[in-house]
């Protein structure tokens, strides 16, 4: 690729991870003007640099990487994939600006990942997805991953780091919570997208519904019923459903927020997700079910203890552990390291022990 090409993606890219228009560039330049170059660049420069008709000057890219914050080494690479064929999903009314901002911060992030993981010498691992054909299926892959993760019966620690061992990459995206997540695949390897701000109740089961997306062919599925598919898979995965029974019994008029709490403390899943599985599993009738999420939204007391977060929240570490192990084991330079966490060099230096 040529650099009048991909040093236009990227300037394309930077604008949109801060979710500018090309107007708001402009006069975020003119707030600049001055600081490598007594220059002005007009809304139609820029969007020739984006359009890779015209390359800019050294001086007038050294301006634009410093209106974005981003080390100017930003604009210099090409990107090594793309995120066309990831697999989105959000509520309708989530404006496009937005998604182009999450699409474009999480290009740059998982770039970086890569980076860091080709440094440290780990190869990426193609994820086989297992063909669906129904429900018995999700069952069946959810208690298999659960041997595999050695997990036994009891609930899952960590959900972020045990997605992680196996070489999936997580992203916490910061937007409002129109977005649920997003997963795909680039260069072969796995990757999902979470909302850093939904509690961890939430977090959990939403990476493990993209993880669903990612181990499962649901090809022969229409949209909806493929969502109910990751929703059963994240479940199961979170509390498989004879442990659910074991603790509830299979037939019941009523289960008390006492016992779902201490369940959800448990196996770290949401009140309201546990009363979904109990009408699921035939546990409670429809009724008993239709009552519960009517309460839920007519009494604010009992929406708030229903909603109550009993754990503590999750976070993807990989990452900044691998740049952190290659900084100190003197692969990369503190600034490389710097730029690869989009930190400054003092914070790489004050986390030094020795």
């Amino acid at each position: 690729m040529e650099r009048t090409s991909y040093i236009g993606q990227k300037i394309k890219a930077a604008r949109k991870m801060r979710g500018w228009s090309l107007d708001d560039l402009c006069e975020e330049l003119k707030k600049h003007n001055g600081v490598f170059a007594e220059k002005n660049v007009s809304k139609q420069t820029l969007s020739k640099y984006e359009r890779s008709v015209i390359l800019p000057s050294g001086d007038t890219l050294l301006n634009i990487a410093h209106v974005f914050n981003l080390p100017t080494g930003f604009f210099l690479q090409p990107f090594k994939f793309t995120l066309d064929d990831a697999e989105y999903r959000k509520k309708t009314n989530l404006p496009k600006k937005e998604l182009d901002k999450i699409k474009a911060t999480i290009q740059d992030k998982l770039e970086r990942y890569f980076e860091i993981e080709e440094v440290c010498g780990i190869a990426q691992t193609p994820i086989t997805k297992t063909k669906i054909c129904t429900e018995e299926d999700v069952y069946a892959l959810a208690k298999q991953i659960r041997k595999q993760w050695n997990l036994g019966l009891d609930g899952i620690v960590n959900v972020i780091e045990e997605i992680e061992k196996y070489g999936i990459k997580i992203i916490d995206a910061d937007t409002d919570n129109s977005f649920d997540g997003m997963s795909g695949n680039a260069l072969n390897s796995g990757f999902m997208v979470l909302n850093k701000h939904f509690t961890p109740e939430r977090k959990r089961f939403t990476a493990l519904h993209e993880l669903g997306h990612l181990l499962m062919n649901l090809e022969n599925f229409e949209h909806k019923n493929a969502e109910s598919l990751c929703n059963l898979f994240a479940s199961e995965m979170l509390l498989p459903r004879d442990v659910f029974i074991s603790l509830l019994g299979e037939k019941r008029h009523n289960i008390s927020l006492f016992e779902l709490r201490n369940i959800q403390s448990l196996f770290g899943i949401s009140v309201e997700g546990l009363m979904f599985k109990a009408h699921k599993e035939g546990i409670i009738s429809g009724q008993r079910s239709k009552y519960f999420l009517v309460k839920k939204n007519t009494d604010p007391k009992f929406k708030s203890d229903v909603e109550k977060s009993l754990l503590k929240d999750e976070i993807s570490q990989r990452q900044e552990r691998l740049v952190y192990q290659a900084f100190n084991n003197g692969i990369i330079s503190s600034s490389r390291a710097a730029e690869l966490l989009n930190t400054d060099i003092n914070t790489i230096r004050e986390l030094e022990l020795v």
